[in-house]
Parts: structure tokens; C-alpha cells; sequence
């Protein structure tokens, strides 16, 4: 790699040893499989947990109308959340404005950790319920803060709610230049909804040089001819695990962006006499197999349509 490429935006920040709380929640609700998967290695827990939860299970189970389900949201932790979740999705589409009308008085909460809690409940069961869900969400999204937006981003995507592009953009503007990783609930939801300022806003945060966990996955799944320098500098210049995953990312840039447009951003500040060996190596990149690729970054391509 050149002198010059060093230069280019890169991030120098080490990365994030852990997923944030907005991935964590779009892998509970990405589909009724993930969810079942989670349930099941919930249900296999220490029995003490039940043991701790089960006035609450309890409560939760024997409730029976829509409104007694939603009022114990704020109990549905632990184990309880599972059948939470689960009797929530067993009512109909009248449940719907209930938890509008619940998730708009949320903001009345006083408790911090029980209004978070309550509404994470609240914007996963909205989830379940496509364009209706998603509807309710736009509705709620200016009366939320910038925790609940970022879920609810990352619901609005996983619906294809594409209407809701401009919404999650202007949270990403918000929220990118925050010390929380907030702004990775909105670039969920805008690669989720294939839209094209996902890619603009991984740019951004190069430039931000913001370092982040999902920041390899995400530019394998969303980042454009820009990211390649950035990804080809971390290969040289970052720790063993980053060069690993910056690898990946560029077999996965080349794929998608094709032999010609991504040997162009690479060779474009290289010398003439480093050209050839550049070459050479995006061919060694394209032989990765796509399937290897999306097996590596699971976590990113799950879901995908």
C-alpha cells in the first residue's frame, strides 16, 4: 500500500469488542426463527431463573386482554420476556392501537430504566405487525428519544418500510457524531431498506473516523467503491482481527461492485509500476466465494431479501 493511501480517511480507534444494543435487538426480532432460537436457549436456563421469574410468567400468561398483556411489559424480563412476546403475538390487529396509545404515554414514564424497558417491549411487538407496525411507529417516532428512534429504525428497515428512508437518515445526521453508538440503529434500518445513503453515511463515519463493531459487516453489506481504500488501509494497518475482517470486506466489496469499478478506486493513487500487482490482487479477492463471504458476516446478511 502507498505512502498516498495512508493519508486517505481511515478508522484509527480500535473496534468495539461488542455488538451494540441496537443489533442485539434486531437479532431478537429478525424473524420467528431467531425469535424461537432465543426463546429456546432462554427456556434451558439455570432453574433459579425461572424459579425468580415466575410470578411475573405467571401474571403474564394468565392476563386475558390485549391492554393486561401490555401492562406488564415492564415485567417481562428475564425469562418472563418470553412470554411476553408470545402473548403479545397472539392477539390480532386490534392490539395495534393500544400499543400506540402506549408507546405515544410513554414519555409520561418517570422511571428512565422502566420507560426504556417498556418501550423496547412496546417497539418489538410493533415488529410483528408489517405496514400497520410500521405506520404506528412513524407516528410515535418524534415523541421518542434517540434510543427508542434507533430501535425503532432498525423495526421500520426489517418491515421494508421504505417511505421511512428520510426519517432514518435525519437520525443518523443526528446521532452520528454522539459518544453512544446510537446512529448504528439508523444504518440498520437504511441498509435493511437497500437504501442507497447507507453508503454515503459509512463514508461519514470514515471521515469521523468512528469505530464501531458492526462497522466490517455493515461496509460488506452497504459500502460502495469509496470504502475500498478505507478497508484496504485497515488491512495493512490494523490489528490481526481487523486485517482478517477488512479482508473479507474487500472480497465482499469486489463481488458486489464488480472487477473494473473496484480495481478503478483501488489503483486510482497508486503508482504505475504497483498497478499490475493491485490487479492481481482484486483476482485473488473475487475468488472468494459469495457464500463464504455472507458465512463469515452471518450476523449482517441474515435476513436478507
Amino acid at each position: 500500500m502507498s505512502k498516498r493511501h495512508k493519508a486517505k480517511p481511515q478508522p484509527t480507534q480500535k473496534q468495539e469488542m461488542f455488538p451494540s444494543a441496537q443489533t442485539v435487538f434486531r437479532f431478537a426480532h429478525l424473524d420467528l426463527e431467531s425469535r424461537n432460537n432465543i426463546d429456546q436457549s432462554m427456556q434451558a436456563l439455570d432453574p433459579e431463573l425461572w424459579a425468580r421469574d415466575r410470578d411475573a410468567i405467571r401474571q403474564i400468561e394468565q392476563a386475558k386482554t390485549a391492554d393486561e398483556v401490555l401492562e406488564f411489559a415492564v415485567k417481562a424480563t428475564g425469562v418472563a420476556d418470553i412470554a411476553w412476546f408470545k402473548r403479545v403475538r397472539q392477539f390480532g390487529p386490534d392490539i395495534i392501537p393500544l400499543v400506540a396509545q402506549r408507546l405515544k404515554s410513554s414519555r409520561e414514564i418517570a422511571d428512565s430504566d422502566h420507560q426504556t424497558l417498556i418501550r423496547e417491549h412496546l417497539i418489538g411487538a410493533l415488529r410483528w405487525r408489517g405496514t400497520l407496525g410500521a405506520n404506528v411507529l412513524v407516528e410515535c417516532f418524534a415523541s421518542l428519544d434517540d434510543y427508542a428512534q434507533s430501535l425503532a429504525a432498525v423495526v421500520l428497515g426489517l418491515v421494508h418500510a421504505r417511505a421511512s428512508g428520510g426519517l432514518i437518515w435525519d437520525l443518523f445526521q443526528r446521532t452520528k457524531n454522539l459518544s453512544k453508538h446510537t446512529f448504528v440503529g439508523a444504518l440498520w434500518g437504511l441498509i435493511d431498506l437497500q437504501d442507497a445513503r447507507a453508503a454515503d453515511a459509512l463514508v461519514e463515519l470514515f471521515q469521523l473516523d468512528r469505530m464501531y463493531y458492526e462497522i466490517f459487516g455493515f461496509v460488506a453489506r452497504a459500502g460502495d467503491e469509496r470504502a475500498v481504500v478505507p478497508m484496504a488501509s485497515v488491512m495493512v494497518h490494523g490489528s490481526e482481527s481487523e486485517r482478517e475482517q477488512s479482508g473479507y470486506v474487500l472480497a465482499a466489496l469486489s463481488h458486489r461492485l464488480g472487477r473494473e469499478k473496484f480495481v478503478a478506486a483501488i489503483i486510482k493513487d497508486l503508482p504505475e509500476d504497483r498497478r499490475e500487482m493491485a490487479e492481481k490482487s482484486v483476482d485473488q479477492l473475487l475468488s472468494y466465494p459469495p457464500d463464504v463471504i455472507q458465512d463469515y458476516f452471518a450476523l449482517f446478511y441474515q435476513g436478507v431479501v
